[in-house]
């Protein structure tokens, strides 16, 4: 790659990356203008803007060249922006190959009169992150082309300086703090977040607090919470969150806006506080929303967020997981015949049991009445699965004596793997719960795979 003419642009040092398309622009340009194409008079830079920061694209929205000011912005080195979609690198700007004079026009519309616009970006590592730009075509040798002004999206010099200041001060906070912007994004993660939670603040920054405590989705993102803040409300919660390592641990929660001198909420502010490990009124609350007060095991809640995370996780990896829905059989001749005290025991012990055949990464959960969950992360094979049912069903095959009376224990078991039985969690639950149903009805004691005839199944290990 070339250097231009200026000294802070760069460029492609070949005849353009689509020189034998109609309408592309020529390598053989002149270098842009030191004032970046703005129209003389137009109040076009917001007060975050970064003066030089620019782009030069063809009519189909390739990156021809631009100065070192925008890489920077963009937090990309120049080589891995020439020749590029602009659309790959912001993506909220619609400029195609396919599309020329829809690009024109776009541009026309959305941008008349020097406006700007915030749009989001990726940076080289893929982190998400938000710019403003405005955009505007312009005669390039004997083609058209456009030329993209970027400028930081903080709009205001004094909001900018109370964001920072809070930021310093956030850094030594003993609780655990992230600040996203006002779509939810995280922009900061503070050193004792990294503490409790094991993540670095790369780690998070361009995701949503989402990864940690699914249930926000319900919550901090509803329009009419996000109205709440700007009227200068916080929020009060206890979570159930996710550290990186997969333990889960509980925490006191608050969230609060951050809001611009003209009392539009611009950024959240999440804190937090590990409660693991606390004993008092708050955990005992936690623990009865979270927990099944039989047993001890999560209840359909928990189960339900630790699913949303295990599918989260499987996506990313593109490595699956399993599912089993286990139906106790019998269970209403046990409370009818020795009474909801003894059908109250075989649930608990079951629970022991079953805590016994899973690893520490696993999770098994009480759905309700006398029906339990499995998760087995990152467990596909299916000799693998078939071990860990045979494991089950030799850990529930002991009778189990209760006032003398000796009950017999067994269970109808329901499997289904992600992504191939389901693409969401209803999905995925649906899927299991059908293959249970199917166990059960061919006389129970047995189990059997979702979508798999019960003579074409994998045999069981010896």
């Amino acid at each position: 790659m070339a250097k231009g003419s200026a000294g802070n642009a760069w460029r492609s040092s070949e005849s353009g990356p689509a020189r034998d398309k109609p309408g592309a622009a020529n390598s053989a340009a002149p270098p842009l203008p030191s004032h970046a194409g703005t129209p003389a008079g137009k109040r076009c830079r917001p007060s975050g803007n970064t003066q030089g920061a620019s782009l030069v694209l063809n009519l189909e929205g390739e990156i021809l060249f631009g100065t070192s000011e925008a890489a920077r912005l963009l937090k990309r080195e120049p080589a891995a922006l020439l020749g590029t979609p602009v659309s790959d690198v912001i993506i909220d700007l619609p400029l195609r190959r396919e599309t020329p004079g829809y690009n024109l026009a776009y541009t026309e519309l959305n941008f008349a009169n020097g406006a700007w616009q915030k749009c989001r970006f990726l940076d080289q590592q893929g982190v998400r992150r938000w710019l403003e730009i405005s955009a505007r075509p312009f005669k390039l040798g004997s083609s058209r082309a456009f030329i993209v002004l970027l400028g930081q999206s903080l709009a205001g010099s004094r909001h900018k300086h109370d964001l920072s200041r809070l930021i310093s001060l956030e850094d030594s906070n003993d609780d655990g703090v992230l600040i996203t912007d006002a779509e939810g994004v995280i922009v900061y993660a503070n050193a004792a977040f990294e503490a409790i939670t094991g993540y670095r603040e790369q780690e998070v920054v361009g995701h949503t607090p989402l990864m940690l405590d699914v249930r926000l989705r319900e919550q901090v993102f509803r329009p009419e919470f996000l109205a709440g803040l700007a009227r200068g409300g916080e929020k009060h919660c206890v979570s159930v969150n996710r550290k990186k390592s997969g333990e889960w641990y509980f925490a006191e929660q608050n969230i609060r806006p951050f809001v611009d001198h003209q009392g539009k909420v611009t950024h959240m502010i999440f804190r937090q506080r590990d409660l693991s490990g606390q004993d008092d009124s708050q955990d005992r609350l936690v623990q009865m929303a979270y927990f099944d007060g039989l047993t001890g095991l999560p209840n359909r809640n928990l189960f339900l967020d630790r699913l949303h995370h295990e599918m989260a996780r499987a996506t990313r990896s593109r490595n699956g997981f399993t599912l089993l829905i286990l139906d106790v059989d019998a269970f209403k001749s046990v409370n009818d015949n020795h009474g909801h005290p003894a059908g109250d025991q075989l649930l608990q012990e079951l629970a022991r049991r079953l805590r016994r055949c899973i690893r520490d990464s696993d999770t098994v959960a009480r759905l309700g009445g006398d029906e339990f969950t499995i998760i087995l992360t990152e467990v596909t094979n299916q000799s693998d699965i078939i071990e860990v049912i045979n494991k089950i069903k030799q850990a529930v095959s002991a009778d189990l004596a209760v006032d003398g009376a000796r009950l017999p224990m067994s269970v109808s078991i329901g499997v289904a793997q992600y992504p191939t039985c389901g693409e969401n969690e209803a999905s995925l639950i649906r899927a299991a719960d059908q293959a249970m149903y199917e166990a059960k009805r061919a006389g129970g004691a047995d189990w059997r795979f979702f979508g798999c005839p019960h003579e074409a199944r994998p045999d069981t290990l010896p």
